[in-house]
Formats: structure tokens, C-alpha cells, sequence
């Protein structure tokens, strides 16, 4: 069960969610306007519906993606569905296997303003913690976190 009352703008009281549920159930009620959100791997898959669907209840939302023409193509549909709604989309470089990557796009969220949360529709997976020297870095054993 998720308490929906703490989670951005959301008016409703708890609601459960289960494997059916798609993004529009989960965001129902949710006014995602003037808040910013760091989605990875926004080049396919769970990245991509997850960029827009944040976008499209009014998020802006910045895309990090290893392959930036790949991404680019992949969210086109975001960018327009963004617009339309009144969410903005960006992307941004982002492999977490390079750590210059990760601290120049730590330096671009921090030049540009802070995201208000992450999300990680798919994760890259370390055995020893890192240190990058990233204000907006947190490196574990699970890998880089933005």
C-alpha cells in the first residue's frame, strides 16, 4: 500500500497498486507542476513511459541517457505530449560506468537547478562503493545515484 497524501500535490487517501497498474493509475490526481525529476536510461523501455508520463502530469523532467541519439529519437513523443500538457522535457548525458559522465551531469543539475527526486527505471550495478566528489552523488554497492 502506498500513502498517496505525502507523494506531490496528491488529494486521494491510500491506494494499492499491483502489477496491472500503468503510470496513468499511478499519477491519477497528481499535479506534478513546477516539480523537477531525474529520469535514467530514457533511451528505452520503462525510461521512456516513465519521462512521459512525469511529463505529461506537468513534471519537468530531465532524461539521462548513455546514447543521446538514441534517446533523442526514443522521446520524441514525450517532448510533444510534454508541451501539450504543461511539462517540459530535457536531456541530458548521462553513463554511469564513466564517472566524468556522471560528475558532468551532476555539474549540469546543479548549474541548471536540483531535480526535486530521481527515478531509476534501470540502475547500473557496482560491488564496491565509488567516490566522485559530486555534491549530487551518492555511490554504493548498488552503483551511482544521482
Amino acid at each position: 500500500m502506498t500513502n498517496m497524501g505525502t507523494v506531490f500535490g496528491a488529494t486521494s487517501g491510500t491506494r494499492v497498486f499491483g502489477s496491472t497498474s500503468t503510470t496513468e493509475d499511478v499519477l491519477a490526481g497528481i499535479d506534478l507542476q513546477g516539480k523537477r525529476i531525474l529520469v535514467t536510461g530514457v533511451s528505452a523501455g520503462l525510461g521512456v513511459e516513465t519521462a512521459r508520463s512525469l511529463a505529461a502530469h506537468g513534471a519537468q523532467v530531465v532524461g539521462a541517457a548513455r546514447d543521446l541519439k538514441k534517446a533523442d529519437a526514443a522521446t520524441a513523443l514525450v517532448r510533444k505530449e510534454s508541451t501539450a500538457k504543461g511539462g517540459s522535457f530535457e536531456l541530458v548525458g548521462l553513463d554511469l560506468a564513466n564517472l566524468k559522465s556522471v560528475r558532468d551531469c551532476a555539474d549540469h543539475l546543479l548549474e541548471s537547478g536540483q531535480p526535486d527526486c530521481f527515478s531509476y527505471p534501470c540502475r547500473w550495478a557496482a560491488d564496491q562503493p565509488v567516490f566522485c566528489g559530486s555534491p549530487l552523488l551518492q555511490c554504493g554497492p548498488r552503483g551511482s545515484q544521482l
